[in-house]
């Protein structure tokens, strides 16, 4: 209690009431805190809500902005040659994010464009089929961009038809 020894009852008394002072004191300031140390806690869950809120619509315009940029990219690359469209998918799948999105900016920079409309693959193709001694009717699914599949199947229609004579 702080007190010496020879303290009378009168000054151990006050002691007592002024700790009981002290402990209401303390209690008051527990039930209603300083406002300018601590804000009530609908008004920090209001604020945390409005940031979270905002963090959202920002993602979602961050991934909106990310797919339209994407998108535009893919579609010049396809139109300038630099792209198959059926890599398409692929490559917008890429473009999700930032990363991807600049990996795919450098791979197409770096692409060659295709400045005959694929005349060159088109004619690597039919020298192809020449090399190969494909008859000039079967050449068209090659030049079309048919699977090696589909002109042994083409070739082994042309053969069964040649050889029975209904082309004669």
């Amino acid at each position: 209690m702080g007190l010496n020894t020879e303290a009378t009852e009168t000054q151990i008394i006050e002691r007592i009431n002024a700790l009981k002072a002290e402990k209401q004191t303390a209690l008051n300031s527990a039930q209603s805190p300083d406002p300018a140390r601590f804000v009530p806690i609908e008004t920090h869950q209001l604020a945390l809500n409005r940031a979270e809120s905002a963090e959202a619509t920002l993602t979602k315009n961050k991934e909106a902005a990310l797919t339209a940029e994407g998108q535009a990219l893919v579609e010049q690359s396809i139109t300038d040659g630099k792209m198959a469209p059926a890599n398409k998918d692929h490559y917008l799948a890429l473009c999700r994010d930032e990363a991807g999105l600049e990996t795919v900016k450098q791979l197409m920079a770096a692409a060659p464009e295709d400045t005959d409309g694929g005349q060159r693959v088109r004619v690597a193709r039919l020298a192809n089929l020449r090399r190969r001694s494909i008859p000039r009717s079967l050449r068209w699914p090659a030049l079309l961009g048919l699977s090696d599949k589909a002109m042994t199947e083409a070739k082994a229609a042309h053969t069964a038809h040649t050889t029975t004579g209904a082309n004669r």
